[in-house]
């Protein structure tokens, strides 16, 4: 049991031969799986594959791992480059989400120097693709 802010949390085991400290690192290391978990389902596809073959959903997985793997490794970059940029970039998805605003802002500023170059809504169209 640990007492914080918000009131008291019980944590409950059935192996009754651990330590109180035991007990807790447990709890700790399946709390950091959770939170994997979660990001990698919420913000990386994880649970949204629809796949006909084993094969398929295996490299459906890996990539979700790798995309996971770069997302953290440029967490810990950002963060040892800018003590702001921690704070925004706790999880994994806040780190996905500043990588699309990043993404949104220099599409936005190509379009814009695009538009001023040929004047006409179409040509930017034809060169995005839309």
């Amino acid at each position: 049991m640990s007492r914080e802010a918000d009131g008291f949390h019980f944590f409950v085991s059935n192996r009754v031969d651990w330590s109180d400290r035991r007990v807790l690192e447990a709890y700790r290391v399946r709390q950091s799986i959770e939170v994997y978990y979660r990001d990698v389902k919420q913000n990386l596809g994880l649970g949204e594959y629809q796949l006909r073959s084993g094969r398929g959903a295996i490299i459906h997985w890996h990539l979700v791992y790798t995309a996971y793997t770069l997302l953290a490794l440029l967490r810990r970059a950002l963060v040892a480059a800018s003590s702001r940029l921690g704070v925004v970039l706790g999880t994994v998805g806040g780190v996905c989400r500043w990588v699309k605003r990043q993404c949104l802002r220099r599409l936005v500023g190509w379009v814009m120097v695009r538009a001023r170059r040929n004047g006409k809504p179409e040509t930017v169209c034809r060169m995005l693709q839309i």
